[in-house]
């Protein structure tokens, strides 16, 4: 999870204009900020959009495919701008006592718990995940409890299988439903909202659970700008790019200042981490290459 200090300190290292694990001064931090985000803005032009991840855990009902999702849909959380991955992940089943107004949860046992793990149950709030974990004690969660109770509570497991997000037809066609229940094809992200504002997810293979599991979404949501000490979740890959086509960008403030074998070698991995970017966007979000200004594919004689 880095931060726009961090990408600018590594870009910097690059160069071999900052000595490893040094922070540049208030005034280089700054005009390598600004380019960050001009480089930034520039990527969401051509398609090289860039997101920031959250992850989502959201239960599971068996033999269910098709779910609702946005803010007061079956799975509560803003909708998403684009779903990197999504997995089906068991739940583990705990005793515990929730207490109104406090964070703080007794669990008779722990076992299978750890940190970052979605709670849900009664008394708990949409979202709430581990913070801290006192063994077969207590586990303090990241919101208050709304009520005071014994409770059976769920969390998510180390479990985890992974599933698509597919078409509405093609999850029609799979299931052999009849035409009246089919909706206009669509694809997540690029989904009509319902007349509640929902989108709607068709999950494949359709979760046959005993056990009660959740739906864990590795989803992804837009911003603006970088900041200097704020910290980004940022998809697998982009970290490589972002490095070095900031240290690209960089070049002719410092370039009497890089040695000439550096600067190509800046160059080289900057064009191709690009390059890999715009093929996983074109393939993630199903673009012909040229769209992402890679060539097409030669056809065969």
């Amino acid at each position: 999870m880095p931060t726009g200090q961090v990408i600018i300190s590594n870009a910097l290292t690059s160069l071999n204009i900052l000595e490893q694990g040094g922070v540049p001064n208030a005034s280089d931090s700054a005009d390598a900020l600004v380019e960050l985000n001009d480089m930034w803005d520039a990527a969401g032009i051509d398609e090289g959009l860039i997101y920031a991840i959250i992850p989502f855990q959201g239960k599971l009902v068996a033999n269910q495919g098709a779910y609702n999702i946005g803010s007061g849909a079956q799975f509560d959380t803003a909708r998403p701008a684009r779903i990197y991955k999504a997995f089906v992940v068991r739940a583990v089943s705990f005793a515990a006592g929730t207490t109104g107004a406090s964070a703080v949860i007794t669990a008779v046992s722990t076992t299978g718990l750890y940190i970052g793990q979605s709670v849900v149950g009664a008394g708990v709030p949409q979202g709430a995940v581990i913070l801290s974990i006192s063994t077969n004690v207590s586990i303090t969660i990241s919101a208050n409890a709304t009520a005071t109770a014994a409770v059976t509570l769920l969390a998510g497991g180390n479990d985890r299988n992974p599933l698509d997000i597919i078409e509405a037809l093609k999850y029609y066609s799979k299931n052999d439903l009849g035409a009246t229940a089919q909706t206009p094809q669509e694809l997540y992200p690029d989904y009509n909202a319902d007349a509640n504002g929902f989108g709607r997810l068709y999950l494949w293979p359709i979760p046959l659970l005993v056990d009660p599991g959740f739906l864990e979404l590795d989803s992804a949501v837009t911003f603006s700008a970088w900041a200097l000490g704020t910290n980004y979740n940022i998809p697998q890959g982009y970290r490589d790019w972002l490095n070095y086509g900031l240290a690209s960008r960089l070049l002719p403030r410092y370039g009497a200042a890089v040695d000439k074998s550096i600067a190509e070698y800046v160059m080289m991995r900057a064009e191709k981490a690009e390059a890999r970017l715009r093929a996983a966007n074109a393939f993630n979000r199903r673009l012909p290459p040229e769209a992402m200004g890679l060539a097409a594919p030669a056809k065969e004689a």
